[in-house]
C-alpha cells in the first residue's frame, strides 16, 4: 500500500490508498473517490459552516487532511477538533457514501469548534442528554446523502440542494427531536 496525494484545495489535502482499484474488486478507484472529494469539499465546508452560523475550525488546524483508507468502513479522526480525517473504503463503497462519511466527520469538527456540549467521541453517535436539544448537523447531512446506495454518479455538493430555511426545520428520521435550525447561534 502506498499513499497517493490526489490534490489540494484551499482548505483540504486529499490522499488515498493506491490499493483501492478495480483489480482489487473495488467498485470505484481511490483516485475517482478522491477526485469526488476534491470536487465537493469546499462547497460542503461552506455549507456546513453556514449551518453552524458561519464558524470555522481554528485556522492553525487547516487544511483538512483527508485520507481514503482501503479495507475499513466508517470514518474517524484522532480527536473531536482534529481535521485529520480517515474515511474507510470497502469494495462496494461509492462516491455518495464516502462523501457522507466525510461530511459527518467534518460536522463533528464543527460541533467541537462550537463547543456546546456534543460529544463526537460518543460510541453511539447520539448526543449526550445535556446536549440533546443541540443534536448533530450530521443528521441533516446524512438525510441529504445517499449513503446506502451501492453505486452512484458523483454526488452534487450540498450547496446544490434546495435552499434551506431555518424557519421550517427539517426533522431527522434518526433523531426526530433534532432539527437543523438549532445549530444557528
Amino acid at each position: 500500500m502506498t499513499v497517493i496525494q490526489a490534490g489540494t484545495t484551499p482548505n483540504f489535502t486529499v490522499s488515498y490508498d493506491d490499493s483501492i482499484t478495480a483489480a482489487n474488486n473495488y467498485q470505484f478507484s481511490g483516485l475517482t473517490l478522491a477526485q469526488a472529494v476534491l470536487a465537493n469539499c469546499e462547497d460542503d465546508l461552506a455549507t456546513i459552516s453556514d449551518l453552524f452560523g458561519g464558524i470555522m475550525p481554528d485556522p492553525t488546524t487547516l487544511p483538512f487532511q483527508i485520507y481514503l483508507q482501503a479495507g475499513t468502513s466508517g470514518a474517524s479522526h484522532p480527536s473531536c477538533l482534529s481535521t485529520q480525517i480517515t474515511c474507510g473504503v470497502v469494495p462496494n463503497s461509492d462516491v455518495a457514501g464516502v462523501l457522507g462519511l466525510l461530511r459527518a466527520e467534518m460536522a463533528e469538527v464543527f460541533m467541537a469548534t462550537q463547543n456546546q456540549g456534543v460529544d463526537c467521541a460518543s460510541t453511539t453517535g447520539i448526543p449526550p442528554p445535556s446536549a440533546a436539544a443541540r443534536c448533530s448537523t450530521t443528521i441533516s447531512l446524512i438525510n441529504r446523502t445517499s449513503v446506502g446506495e451501492t453505486s452512484s454518479p458523483p454526488a452534487p455538493p450540498l450547496s446544490g440542494k434546495p435552499p434551506r430555511s431555518s424557519a421550517s426545520p427539517m426533522p431527522s428520521p434518526i433523531f426526530p427531536h433534532c432539527s437543523r435550525s438549532i445549530f444557528r447561534k
